[in-house]
């Protein structure tokens, strides 16, 4: 008789444990994640901290927690990690919590790709103290890391499109203010006719053109055109995406190590949060260069807008002394028909390859030269 009560004792304590279980197994379940640091670059390593707190007097005795992750955030450690299609895979790690415990678990990664990552739902499974019920449920835990462009070293790599040899054009061709003229020198195939000084040229029998000196009313817009496609929804080659945008975010360091305040806009879908086409302001500092690295690092393979409208946007930000560089993979007659209406701005053109087949005179064009390039970081 006494082992029969025993028995029914059991089955009543099993059984009120599985319903406590099933109602509060998940309720004061806490979870935080917080990538570190917010930002890296490609082949940086970061760390991953997962915090899970339990706010009720109910242990849980086992937890199965499945994190998704996109594919270009790799774990260091593989063995608790399984592939979900392509884009993405799975990390799953266990875990045993105390009434009222906090639990931390750091994991090491390694940023493989540009872009925007952001990790938001956690699935989790667990069972009662006799393991005969599974219980499942999803908490929201958002974390987000970007990923910048790799910085190249731009010596020897942009090149006017109209010489054959090529000139390292980067230190004197963007800073030239036209209303502080320091000397003359000998004309050179890349400089624009507008500095040529005539009377220089005919009193020594050759073209001479003048240098000028920096003002502090001198700034750059650096204008980044994802448009290969007319059509909005077609993508472009990924190579050549990442190409430029490398040497857009390496321009902006040079510009910035200069004292030159920069800006940037895009014609380009970001990711993340919504982001007007010239949501950046000017400026020349550190934080200002690492806000401009994380809006790029949010560009996507695809275009938000022609770029003839956000030429449009961006035009009543530009004012004297304001240079425009454009950094495009193609030159389209749509974005030279809104550049010139820009006016008498000092526009420069970086396109991806040598465009001095077009006849363009009214801008001067570079082009980006394939070189083993080097890698370097503010």
């Amino acid at each position: 008789m006494n082992s029969l009560w025993f028995i029914i004792a059991a089955l009543a304590i099993i059984f009120l444990e599985g319903i406590i279980y099933k109602k509060l197994v998940f309720k004061g379940l806490t979870i935080n994640r917080k990538f570190n640091p917010g930002g890296a670059f490609p082949g940086d390593a970061l760390t991953l901290e997962f915090t899970l707190i339990n706010n009720k007097m109910l242990p849980v005795s086992w937890l199965d927690v499945k994190q998704v992750f996109p594919i270009g955030l790799n774990f260091n450690n593989e063995s608790m990690v399984s592939s979900l299609g392509k884009e993405q895979f799975i990390h799953r790690l266990n875990l045993y919590i105390l009434p009222f415990q906090k639990v931390t678990r750091k994991y090491l990664l390694r940023a493989e790709k540009r872009g925007f990552y952001e990790i938001k739902g956690i699935d989790m499974e667990t069972t009662n103290l006799f393991g005969t019920e599974k219980y499942y449920a999803q908490i929201n835990a958002p974390a987000f890391i970007s990923v910048y462009p790799k910085l190249r070293d731009l010596k020897d790599s942009i090149m006017i499109a109209s010489s054959f040899q090529g000139e390292n054009m980067v230190k004197r061709w963007i800073m030239e203010d036209p209303l502080t003229i320091l000397g003359i020198r000998d004309y050179q195939s890349s400089d624009n006719l507008k500095n040529v000084n005539w009377k220089a040229t005919a009193k020594y029998g050759e073209l001479k053109v003048n240098t000028y000196a920096y003002t502090a009313d001198t700034k750059a817009i650096i204008l980044y055109n994802l448009e290969a496609n007319d059509e909005i929804w077609k993508g472009q080659s990924y190579d050549e995406v990442e190409k430029t945008i490398e040497a857009a975010a390496s321009l902006i360091q040079l510009l910035i190590r200069q004292g030159i305040p920069c800006g940037f806009a895009t014609n380009a879908l970001m990711a993340g949060q919504e982001y007007d086409d010239f949501a950046l302001r000017f400026g020349s500092d550190n934080k200002h260069f690492t806000n401009m690295l994380d809006h790029m690092a949010r560009i996507q393979m695809y275009k938000k807008s022609h770029i003839a409208d956000t030429i449009r946007k961006i035009k009543s930000h530009i004012t004297w002394g304001t240079i425009v560089i454009i950094i495009t993979t193609v030159i389209k007659d749509e974005m030279l028909q809104g550049l010139r209406t820009l006016g008498m701005q000092d526009i420069k053109i970086i396109a991806l390859q040598n465009e001095s087949n077009k006849s363009l005179k009214d801008f001067p064009i570079y082009y980006l030269k394939d070189k083993d390039e080097q890698y370097e970081k503010n």
